[in-house]
């Protein structure tokens, strides 16, 4: 996906969770779970500011 440009939705879709050791990523977790944004205070859909 390109970098966000002005005015552009960005729609939450998951939440990941890495779990990182010293010797890189050991575990990663994706919650599918559109209501978790809201719980963790976060919006569903971000527009990117106007330049």
């Amino acid at each position: 996906m390109p970098p966000p440009t002005d005015g552009m939705l960005l729609r939450a879709h998951t939440i990941d969770v890495l779990t990182v050791t010293k010797s890189g990523f050991e575990r990663i977790e994706v919650f599918d779970d559109r209501s978790l944004f809201s719980a963790f205070g976060l919006p569903a859909v971000h527009e990117t500011a106007r330049g």
